[in-house]
């Protein structure tokens, strides 16, 4: 498995990612979004297929859309394996 795309959010309810290119920057030189990486690897490894209708190629490519927040109160949904490839 690989991440092929990372968005933050300043919302919980989504809305625009942040686009500020320092900010961003921030992000990346502390370490944040290779930590998240890491974790996001480790926690989709642990989910499950929600639809696989006799997927062409083989093998076949196929995604999961992990997400954190930053209060660990909040209830996650498990992780959805899928034959849907985001651009």
């Amino acid at each position: 498995m690989a991440v092929s795309h990372t968005e933050f959010f300043v919302q919980y309810d989504g809305g625009m990612p942040i686009s500020d290119s320092e900010r961003l920057a921030e992000i990346r030189k502390s370490g944040l979004e290779k930590q998240l990486e890491s974790l996001a690897l480790q926690e989709a490894a642990h989910g499950f297929w929600l639809d696989l209708r006799r997927p062409r190629p083989k093998p076949f490519v196929g995604s999961a859309h992990v997400e954190f927040f930053d209060d660990e109160w909040l209830p996650r949904l498990p992780w959805l394996y899928s034959t849907f490839r985001p651009k």
